[in-house]
């Protein structure tokens, strides 16, 4: 085990103020106690590891997921105000950061996991995109009143604006690949431990996933939301990174 050199900007970490957060300053946060170092290097010492060796693998491949993630508040402003996708932007967001912070500190199926969710998100704000008299229906699904609409219901409304062949692509990746992260049906064979352990393999397997992911998500939106022009925000991403 070895330290990192304090010229290293990893090596130190810091708190974000309440100025930072843009929250009220009346009652700020104050550090109040500390954990031992024993139990903050078990939460730490591992997922740190795989991160810092993630960000000097990738360290060219990381920013670009980044870009990835932060456009979607792009794709929020191009969506019509109000509109079950210019809601469904914000929760597609956290899940794709999500998913990003997860695999750089080695918890794969995780990452997984919440990429999924994420492109479930994405999915029912395009279901009731163009459906105004159910946006009661879809207050209550976001909300958890209400389950969210089977899959065929939303392939049959999906299948009005893009063809067959495109939604397959997007089902695919969706019922095919990322199911794997929830049902494990790879015994393991994709995580080779239950730690978080650096795993080039998986990783590339998984940003692979989470590119597509995003391209055909763009592809749909634009279909279902004539006029967005999102893909041209997947456009700039993907020649950023030659």
């Amino acid at each position: 085990m070895k330290k990192l050199d304090i010229s290293d900007h990893r090596a130190v970490r810091e708190y974000l103020t309440d100025e930072d957060y843009g929250l009220p300053s009346d009652l700020p946060y104050e550090p109040k106690g500390i954990i031992s170092p024993e139990a903050w290097a078990s939460l730490t010492r591992l997922p740190d590891t795989v991160a810092l060796i993630t960000t000097d693998v990738y360290s060219r491949a990381i920013p670009a997921l980044q870009r990835i993630t932060w456009a979607w508040l792009d794709i929020h402003d191009a969506m019509p105000r109000g509109s079950p996708m210019h809601t469904q932007c914000m929760a597609v967001l956290p899940g794709f950061e999500g998913a990003t912070f997860n695999a750089i500190h080695g918890w794969y199926r995780v990452a997984g996991i919440t990429l999924r969710c994420a492109v479930e998100d994405a999915l029912i704000g395009l279901y009731y995109q163009n459906q105004l008299t159910k946006l009661p229906e879809f207050e209550r699904v976001i909300s958890g009143l209400e389950y969210s609409p089977k899959r065929r219901a939303i392939d049959k409304e999906l299948l009005k604006f893009v063809s067959e062949k495109q939604l397959d692509r997007l089902n695919d990746l969706y019922q095919k690949e990322l199911s794997i992260y929830v049902h494990r049906t790879s015994e393991g064979e994709l995580w080779q431990s239950n730690g978080p352990v650096f795993v080039q393999r998986q990783l590339e397997r998984w940003i692979g996933q989470y590119e597509r992911a995003f391209r055909l998500l763009c592809e749909l939106i634009e279909a279902v939301v004539p006029g967005s022009d999102v893909v041209k925000i997947a456009d700039a991403i993907q020649c950023e990174k030659g």
